[in-house]
């Protein structure tokens, strides 16, 4: 996972906040305010699903409310997020339809009485930092709601998903002289692939992360 940089809401999102709908969710949204949303989410995400991390694919994905549109809907003790840019993300079909989804798809399988609104944010550093990975590809959190919720309400730890991240993960590293500590070639294929713009491979944060534990800072 990577940490999310929010740029400005587009234009027409402000627009559309300011009109006084009378029920302001992403649904009334006009045809090109979605457009501009789901466009703005693609250049801040780098074209990666939020989650996940993997690379999305064009015309397959979805926008995704963090907090629900049914929770966070200014009822009670949660605040109107139903329209709110910083609320909105961009994500991948995460296996719709089948028994192993993941990503928001799996979430959706949970409501405000068994884990939601989810903790995990990927617009926190801290939140971000304190996700590791394993050589077989496992990801997970030292804080232990945010494990949970990796594991369980976005289901990341997904067999598929374990399996492509661990052949990334040990093809990195194999670019390492463990013998010499030479990190020249590892950290140049690296650099390379977080220097670009959009992403163009899965699992940046893995690289990151990588990358952090052997050289001591982040490059994202």
């Amino acid at each position: 996972m990577i940490k999310i940089v929010k740029i400005q809401p587009p234009q027409k999102l402000i627009e559309h906040q300011r009109s006084g709908i009378p029920i302001p969710i992403y649904g009334n949204m006009a045809t090109q305010c979605k457009i501009d949303v789901e466009q703005s989410l693609i250049k801040e995400q780098r074209n990666i699903c939020a989650y996940c991390n993997q690379i999305l694919k064009k015309g397959k994905y979805s926008i995704e409310h963090h907090c629900e549109q049914t929770i966070c809907n200014g009822v009670g003790d949660y605040p109107d997020k139903r329209i709110d840019y910083s609320n909105l993300l961009l994500v991948c079909p995460g296996n719709k339809g089948t028994k192993d989804q993941h990503c928001d798809k799996k979430k959706s399988e949970f409501s405000i009485r068994n884990g939601l609104p989810i903790k995990l944010n990927p617009l926190q550093r801290e939140h971000v930092d304190g996700i590791t990975y394993t050589p077989k590809g496992e990801i997970m959190s030292c804080n232990p709601t945010h494990d949970h919720e990796l594991n369980t309400i976005l289901n990341l730890n997904q067999k598929n998903l374990i399996i492509i991240r661990g052949k990334k993960f040990r093809a990195l590293i194999k670019h390492i002289d463990f013998k010499t500590k030479n990190f020249r070639k590892f950290n140049s294929i690296i650099q390379s692939e977080l220097d670009s713009n959009p992403f163009t491979s899965n699992f940046p944060g893995l690289s990151d992360y990588l990358y952090k534990k052997y050289n001591g800072s982040s490059l994202l």
